[in-house]
């Protein structure tokens, strides 16, 4: 309990880059357990705190995405429910890493168990999310980007999506800023060769 509110109190600080590193740190010199900073990505009492988490369960997970097997099933149960939207730029960004990983076979970067839950996964109410997040006109742009991507990976396995997604991502690109104009280029690039 001692580590936890430990980890709490330094998640609730201003971090900036080397203050991630720092924690990041002293969670290895403790053995603080990744289950415990996935749990306070859903800390529902700061949100501040569930943000930091989130950082850094992405920092830690990019790293090696094999780190996330024992959380799979609940980082994919949870994500459409992420209500708090600083949160939600982090679990896109992993979820839209570990679909390119599927979606390009990359057995070096994803153990194959893996890999088949991602192939076998019902992604029907993360894909509705994911939609829901790139039509919602207060949604940050980092998680509008990591949705697009996200859903052509997904198009491959779910092919109805292309045909939502390109309508959807050419009305962005008409108000978007220079990140979406980017990636919305390189999702209907992509979509062309599917």
């Amino acid at each position: 309990m001692h580590q936890e509110q430990e980890l709490i109190k330094r998640l609730n600080q201003t971090i900036g880059t080397k203050g991630k590193k720092e924690i990041m740190e002293w969670m290895g010199q403790e053995n603080i357990s990744l289950s415990l900073l996935f749990a306070l990505t859903d800390y529902k009492a700061d949100p501040k705190v569930a943000f930091h988490a989130a950082w850094l369960f992405e920092e830690i997970i990019l790293l090696d995405l094999s780190q996330i097997k024992p959380f799979i099933f609940s980082f994919l149960d949870q994500f459409p429910t992420v209500n708090n939207r600083s949160v939600r730029r982090h679990f896109s960004k992993i979820l839209c890493k570990l679909l390119e990983a599927n979606a390009n076979n990359q057995t070096t970067k994803l153990p194959e168990s893996l890999l088949e839950v991602l192939r076998t996964f019902n992604f029907e109410s993360i894909v509705e999310s994911l939609f829901d997040w790139i039509i919602d006109t207060k949604e940050k742009v980092g998680v509008k980007v990591w949705c697009m991507e996200s859903l052509y990976y997904l198009s491959i396995r779910y092919p109805w999506i292309s045909d939502e997604l390109e309508p959807q991502i050419s009305f962005l690109g008409k108000t978007g800023s220079a990140a979406i104009l980017s990636r919305q280029r390189k999702i209907k690039k992509l979509l062309k060769f599917q």
